[in-house]
């Protein structure tokens, strides 16, 4: 059975960039909600803190999430240069994703919020040494990556936000399947 065709760069790219607009303006627009602005006076006369928007937060676990997958990529590309090639659309998913979300979180890098944090990504587990092996660990973060992608889309608040999500999680199942196609061809061309 022929691999799942990947996920074209100008289609990926093309779908962030629409949403980026959107994004960028849901959540660094804050000063145009009512209320939103920054801090506000309390009763007292003190100002206090406005709490940050629910999708900002979520974007910034996303984002957490979004780069440790990338690095995970970049790790497998670095220890097995040959499979750079079946590599390198899922890699150029991952950069377009963390592009986008990166404008979307003030600041980019900024520290997870605890609720966040709960759910941050490890570093890059070791690659392991074979080939089809290291796909099949691959695929399998991916599934992963994927599932964690469509428990964020409904977390959403913002409708615009959550289909971006959702076709984060759906880049991420595709990603899943061509790496699951290329590491069981790999095996049946080592053994």
């Amino acid at each position: 059975m022929p691999p799942a065709p990947a996920l074209s760069r100008r289609t990926a790219t093309g779908g962030a960039l629409a949403v980026t607009a959107v994004l960028a303006t849901g959540c660094t627009g804050a000063d145009r909600r009512p209320g939103a602005a920054g801090p506000t006076p309390s009763v007292t006369g003190s100002p206090t803190a406005v709490p940050e928007d629910p999708d900002v937060a979520l974007a910034r676990a996303v984002l957490l999430r979004e780069r440790a997958m990338l690095a995970t990529l970049q790790a497998t590309a670095r220890v097995h240069p040959r499979l750079r090639g079946v590599l390198a659309s899922g890699r150029a998913s991952h950069r377009d994703h963390v592009r986008v979300l990166s404008a979307a979180v003030p600041d980019g890098t900024g520290p997870a919020p605890a609720a966040a944090s709960r759910r941050r990504p490890r570093h890059p587990a070791a690659v392991p040494a074979r080939p089809s092996a290291a796909l099949a660990a691959l695929a399998g973060a991916e599934e992963r990556h994927a599932r964690d992608g469509r428990d964020s889309c409904v977390a959403a608040r913002s409708g615009t936000f959550a289909r971006l999500l959702a076709s984060m999680a759906a880049a991420a199942s595709q990603q899943a399947a061509v790496l699951s196609a290329a590491a069981r061809e790999s095996a049946r061309e080592s053994a």
